[in-house]
């Protein structure tokens, strides 16, 4: 048997370019014309919150990794103060998007059985990935900026002191935002 320390599959869906320039008159008709990627969430990328999840990515199997990329996962670095196991409720849309990329091109690209796959402490796991998907919650774009300012402000007063600590306090923290999820 062999056991291996699940990965914080984590991710941000973050703008490949300021929404600005899609919403700039002058160029609207170049970039949202029938020839170009309209949809905002080609515009997007989906990037791991924790650097061990992108290392292991970046070290995943490269048919894992191709087909990731392809589905609108990026290997770039990101930092993010969101909490673990929920993301902005404003991301929605762009992460049914982003499942619906993952379910046309898994026929498309030779993903390696889960078998052939490399297994151990810090791996990249598909299957943990897709699991992620289904349990990660939104949240209300309002109390995740509130609580996120409040961890800002708090850092701020302390010099960034608790920088290198979680920021999740036990219960209180999930349980308030959590309260707040829509269903």
């Amino acid at each position: 048997m062999v056991c291996r320390m699940s990965l914080n599959y984590d991710f941000d869906m973050v703008a490949v370019q300021p929404d600005v320039v899609f919403s700039d008159p002058k160029l609207a008709g170049l970039l949202n014309g029938p020839r170009a990627r309209s949809t905002i969430a080609a515009h997007h990328v989906a990037l791991f919150r924790d650097p061990g999840t992108l290392r292991a990515f970046r070290d995943a199997p490269q048919p894992l990794r191709t087909y990731l990329i392809a589905s609108g996962f990026s290997g770039a670095d990101h930092v993010s103060d969101v909490p673990k196991g929920i993301y902005p409720l404003r991301e929605e849309a762009l992460r049914v998007r982003l499942m619906e990329r993952m379910a046309t091109n898994v026929g498309r690209f030779p993903l390696p059985k889960a078998a052939e796959t490399p297994q151990g402490w810090g791996t990249f796991q598909l299957q943990d990935l897709l699991t992620h998907l289904f349990e990660a919650r939104p949240v209300a774009d309002d109390a995740l900026e509130d609580w996120l300012a409040t961890q800002r402000a708090r850092r701020m007063a302390t010099g960034g002191a608790e920088a290198g600590r979680s920021v999740q306090k036990p219960g209180g923290l999930m349980s308030r935002l959590l309260g707040r999820v829509v269903n």
